[in-house]
């Protein structure tokens, strides 16, 4: 049966009813009955969620509801006698992540992270240029970037003016580098310590480790994801659930998000200045060029290039900002 359209009334009417009842939920006025919960994975129209009781309820998303992922936070009333409960709202988000689809629009896959971990590794060599486009990322998304050097007990192989040694240039600018192995355990209780009471997500290229660090920082992956796939797969009935971002609870606190979303980050949805902004060295100068409209490159007073000049911004750097406008 296809959907009943709304007029423009109607939808002005239910959204109206919603942001009324986010109010009263967060001031506490809300009707008895209702509780917030955690959508910990979701297909359309279904969330599986974990209450503040950590009890996991089968969610179907009432209509008009808007986009819900994982991460959200969100009202749910619980069923009667049942564990399905009726999901009427998301709560408003701290902050949020979107892949970039074809046309140039995007699609909002998590939200409330708290951490990008950005994991490189010495085997594959890292590429920093995707570092980059992921620090840009997080600096535009709100979202604290954490940058994990894996594998380290490959380390010894490469030389003191390798990518891995590079990333102590990263260390100057402010960000934090953490270096693990997830082979050997090295590195992982300070990781561990890190996402106490946070919400992060991996990013990273493929074979950097990603998928074993989350198995050494969360011994009962198995049994989270037996749990929510099974959930998942009695409220979808049998419909394929695998490829859909998952949260996944850490025994000492905080939470990690496996997302295929993550792949799929872009920076389509920013102009130059957005992504000039990304790059934290660069902000002191900004609008100090002699034109307005200045690309940064061979124009005369730019004050970029003259910063690079007086060895105050790496060259490597504003190269990649100029490979990833260009993109």
């Amino acid at each position: 049966m296809a959907k009943r359209r709304l007029n423009d009334q109607q939808k002005n009417r239910i959204e109206k009813n919603r942001r009324e009842l986010v109010q009263a939920f967060l001031e506490g006025t809300a009707r008895p009955g209702l509780e917030q919960a955690l959508v910990i994975s979701q297909q359309p129209r279904i969330a599986i969620v974990k209450d503040r009781q950590q009890r996991i309820h089968k969610a179907l998303l009432r209509q008009h509801v808007g986009p819900v992922v994982c991460g959200d936070q969100v009202i749910i009333e619980p069923g009667k006698g049942t564990d399905t409960a009726s999901l009427l709202a998301v709560l408003p988000r701290r902050t949020q992540l979107d892949k970039s689809l074809s046309g140039g629009n995007s699609k909002l896959f998590a939200a409330n992270i708290d951490l990008l971990l950005i994991v490189l590794a010495c085997e594959p060599e890292p590429r920093l240029e995707l570092l980059d486009r992921y620090l840009v990322i997080a600096e535009h998304a709100g979202i604290t970037p954490m940058i994990v050097l894996n594998k380290i007990d490959l380390l010894q192989a490469f030389s003191t003016d390798s990518p891995p040694y590079q990333l102590q240039d990263y260390q100057a600018l402010g960000y934090q580098v953490h270096f693990t192995s997830a082979k050997q355990c090295a590195g992982l209780p300070t990781l561990t310590s890190c996402l106490a009471s946070k919400t992060g997500i991996f990013a990273g290229q493929s074979g950097v480790g990603k998928s074993s660090l989350t198995l050494r920082l969360i011994p009962d992956l198995d049994e989270q994801r037996r749990i929510q796939t099974n959930a998942l797969s009695s409220a979808s009935h049998g419909r394929h659930t695998t490829s859909m971002s998952v949260l996944y609870t850490l025994s000492h606190g905080g939470h990690i998000i496996d997302s295929p979303g993550v792949r799929d980050i872009g920076l389509e949805h920013l102009d130059t200045r957005q992504v000039a902004q990304g790059f934290v060295e660069f902000r002191p100068y900004l609008g100090r060029c002699r034109f307005a409209d200045c690309r940064h490159r061979q124009e005369p007073g730019c004050a970029l290039q003259q910063a690079v000049e007086q060895g105050k911004i790496a060259a490597r750097r504003l190269a990649s900002y100029h490979k990833i406008i260009a993109a």
